[in-house]
């Protein structure tokens, strides 16, 4: 997070680098404190999912770490399909990761269908800003009235938008996993 504020440009690899060190190490040290151990390539599933994870914090962010000069690959590319793009990878990466995990079946369900409720708001938010693009004159949407950022998540418009998506993101992960 440092040096998201030097002064010194950062590439987007070095971005994408510190999004998923950030995202996944935390993520994992919330995995640390369950009792059993972790499994046969754990680390990088739960490493993958920190990554979207961060990538869904710097969505909603967007407006305030760009005029807090807080580099993100959000706030650094004036076209939003750029990150969108980054985060729509993520996803599968995830899923991919999450669906090879030796657990059983109905606990990599049970758990998917937890963080799905997580995902969907994030693509609620992800939608929300390629819909902003795509009204806009322009797709550099981070100066951009604060207002028009807010992907407000207590609106039953929504709500219902992140329930569907959840749920879509468990069939696929149904589909396509198990």
């Amino acid at each position: 997070s440092i040096l998201q504020r030097s002064a010194n440009t950062l590439s987007q690899s070095e971005l994408k680098n510190i999004t998923y060190d950030k995202g996944g190490s935390s993520t994992y040290l919330y995995r640390t404190i369950l009792f059993n151990s972790l499994i046969i390539n754990e680390k990088d599933a739960i490493y993958s999912l920190g990554y979207v994870l961060q990538l869904i914090n710097d969505m909603f962010d967007l407006h305030k770490d760009y005029h807090s000069k807080q580099q993100s690959l959000f706030t650094t590319n004036n076209d939003i399909d750029v990150p969108i793009a980054a985060y729509n990878s993520a996803i599968d990466d995830f899923i991919l990761k999450f669906g090879k995990l030796s657990y059983p079946k109905e606990f990599k369900m049970q758990f998917f269908n937890l963080i799905a409720i997580i995902l969907g708001r994030g693509h609620v938010c992800r939608d929300m800003l390629l819909n902003l693009a795509k009204s806009s004159k322009k797709k550099d949407l981070r100066e951009m009235d604060r207002h028009l950022l807010i992907c407000d998540m207590e609106k039953a418009t929504n709500i219902y938008k992140s329930i569907n998506l959840s749920y879509k993101l468990g069939k696929r992960f149904n589909a396509e996993i198990l």
